[in-house]
């Protein structure tokens, strides 16, 4: 009996080993790259972080997350500083392709839709070098262009659409249960409070008085309509310290800054996804955690509010990632009384990434009725 227990524990620990061991992917794409490549072996040995191998003679790249994760692989074609300066989707895409290209991996002709050589080709593309001039433009916020010179003169030159499902390699429906994932995992560092001293409120537009307190409102910029903003507010006392507001007594402001500006606040959110396949499904965070992870992930969080009473207060988080061509939209509806009250959940519902043609068309018809 004692002999049995002990190879159903070694055969338990064999299965959890393997289990430990086999990898995970962002996207099926990559996954499929791995297992074409004859890598998936190899990737499961390597850790966090970037890894450069050969793989039948050619450089390839295989990036994991902390997470051991692989999100991304390709033939190498930025810097490292290259992307710390100027963030972007357009490498993993760029060097993903090449990679799809050399070794013929997707069997989906649409995959490089709008994709075109204006300057050069795929072999002069494997040939750019880091000492090269690089320029990287996003033209109307539809399309990028990207170019490579040498000595002023262009070498290679690519333009293709923005289109996230495109630049990002994977389908809606992996997007969305990454989203939710990420979300599950993120921990937010809490926000500094905001001050600002006297002479830089002279920058700020006086919105109104209440005794000897003054409220001030910093405007931002405006996407679709003039509705939806980025504005910040503030609040200056006796102390003549003018600081970011944060109060019970203003929620709808209190909320914009938290859900903008990033201030720190534990106000609980129960967020449910609608995805586009009609289910729908439920993440548990805080307004904090959700401004900075979709801060984080290149978005600029704007707001729209729809309905502001002591009864009600409804509003839209519309967070607009440019760089990829897409924006999140989160609805929310409370009861101002609870609204940060620190206990009572926020209740939204979320419809994630939506191309930011659809949004402006959607727009543009109602300016139009």
């Amino acid at each position: 009996m004692a002999l049995r227990r002990f190879f159903i524990v070694l055969f338990l620990c064999c299965c959890l080993t393997a289990a430990a061991q086999e990898g995970t992917y962002r996207s099926e794409s990559i996954k499929s790259a791995i297992n074409r490549l004859g890598l998936a072996k190899t990737a499961d040995t390597l850790r966090p972080g970037l890894s450069v191998l050969l793989c039948r003679g050619k450089q390839v790249c295989i990036r994991k997350n902390r997470d051991n994760e692989v999100v991304s692989i390709g033939m190498p074609l930025f810097s490292k500083t290259v992307r710390q300066l100027q963030p972007s989707p357009i490498y993993d895409f760029l060097e993903y392709a090449l990679l799809d290209h050399t070794f013929s991996i997707s069997d989906n002709p649409f995959t490089y839709k709008g994709f075109r050589f204006a300057k050069g080709s795929w072999s002069e593309l494997q040939g750019v070098e880091e000492t090269m001039d690089l320029n990287i433009s996003n033209i109307g916020g539809s399309s990028y262009q990207i170019t490579w010179s040498k000595d002023g003169n262009t070498v290679v030159e690519v333009t293709f659409p923005v289109q996230y499902d495109m630049l990002s390699g994977s389908t809606h429906s992996e997007q969305e249960a990454n989203f939710i994932r990420d979300l599950t995992r993120y921990r937010a560092h809490d926000a500094v409070v905001e001050n600002v001293t006297q002479k830089e409120t002279d920058n700020l537009e006086l919105r109104f008085t209440n005794g000897n307190v003054r409220y001030y409102i910093n405007r931002g910029d405006r996407l679709y309509n003039e509705n939806i903003t980025n504005d910040t507010y503030y609040v200056m006392d006796n102390s003549r310290v003018c600081s970011i507001l944060f109060d019970k007594a203003y929620p709808a402001e209190t909320l914009c800054n938290v859900l903008v500006a990033g201030t720190a606040c534990k106000q609980p959110v129960a967020l449910t996804i609608m995805r586009q396949d009609f289910s729908k499904e439920s993440v548990g965070t805080d307004a904090a955690t959700l401004a900075s992870f979709l801060k984080k992930s290149g978005c600029r969080n704007f707001i729209g509010i729809r309905c502001n009473t002591d009864k009600e207060l409804a509003f839209s988080v519309y967070a607009e990632n440019k760089q990829a061509g897409y924006t999140h939209l989160i609805v929310f509806n409370c009861n101002p009384r609870q609204a940060l009250d620190g206990q009572t959940p926020l209740n939204a519902k979320a419809y994630l990434y939506i191309p930011i043609s659809n949004i402006k068309s959607l727009f543009a018809e109602k300016e139009n009725r």
